[in-house]
């Protein structure tokens, strides 16, 4: 009797180090599993259009909406969100590239490069609503919601140049309002800081390369 009391507290020591040991464990081991990859709802058809990437998108939540340029066909493309579906197609356009809509106007504004312009469509009827003038070969841009304003990169090597130009354009009045000009033939991707005045752009031509602070005082300033 005397020998088993031992034993028997052996035993439970044994028995609740092995149940910590495991909560303790499996967090750890779904941690390390791989998360699991994304699986293909549902795919569709667009036997329309010919080869060519989708270039840019931009959404319409409360319409439930997806507008995708299709930037070799000369089309943006519009799907419904909720069923899956091609409901319309906006054509006419020469290479459609990045693109901003407005909620409160119901407007989307399409970067056309190749016209060298934005064209601005009534999204209640997708009738063409306005043109914007830019630079040719426009292509990127960022959106800023507080001030409704656009920056769109443009010029440069298709306009066999050796600078490029950032347009700013003011989407509430349809009409561009400046332009900076920047020492670099070839602009890609621009962002907006979230909380400052500044606007980055990349591109690999710069004098330092890579990504590259361009705005502050002057006509990109944002206040």
């Amino acid at each position: 009797m005397r020998n088993s009391r031992p034993v028997l507290l052996f035993h439970l020591l044994k028995h609740y180090c092995l149940l910590l040991l495991l909560l303790f464990a499996i967090p750890v081991l779904l941690h390390a599993q791989p998360s699991v990859p994304f699986k293909l709802l549902q795919s569709i058809p667009l036997p329309g259009l010919k080869e060519g990437d989708f270039d840019h998108f931009a959404v319409d939540l409360d319409g439930h909406r997806l507008f995708l340029t299709a930037e070799a066909n000369g089309l943006v493309e519009v799907f419904d969100t909720q069923t899956n579906k091609l409901i319309h197609t906006i054509r006419g356009l020469e290479a459609p590239h990045s693109m901003v809509y407005r909620p409160d106007l119901r407007r989307l504004f399409v970067v056309d490069g190749d016209a060298s312009e934005i064209k601005a469509y009534d999204t209640n009827t997708y009738d063409l609503v306005g043109h914007i003038g830019l630079y040719i070969d426009a292509d990127s841009q960022a959106y800023d919601p507080e001030t409704k304003l656009m920056y769109v990169v443009g010029g440069g090597r298709e306009a066999h140049t050796p600078y490029s130009y950032i347009s700013i354009v003011d989407t509430t009045q349809s009409k561009k309002i400046a332009d900076a000009k920047i020492d670099a033939n070839w602009l890609e991707a621009i962002a907006l800081e979230r909380r400052g005045p500044r606007l980055f752009a990349m591109s690999s031509t710069m004098p330092t390369q890579g990504t590259r602070c361009i705005a502050g005082d002057g006509p990109l300033r944002r206040n």
